[in-house]
């Protein structure tokens, strides 16, 4: 599954989200680790819903 990820600069580093997955964000330093980061929580977020047998829907 290929989500789209959004990164923004701030004043302090970087911060990602995932438009299709609501309240899945993440915040680094530098560019390398936000994106480290974001794809670890995007990981644990949908095998959380797997493990709990969520329905995952993408929202658009």
């Amino acid at each position: 599954m290929k989500l789209h990820v959004e990164i923004y600069k701030t004043d302090t580093g970087f911060c990602a989200h995932s438009p299709e997955v609501p309240g899945c964000v993440a915040a680094g330093s530098d560019l390398q680790e936000t994106e480290q980061l974001i794809a670890e929580a995007l990981m644990l977020h949908l095998n959380l819903r797997k493990l709990l047998r969520l329905d995952f829907q993408i929202c658009a």
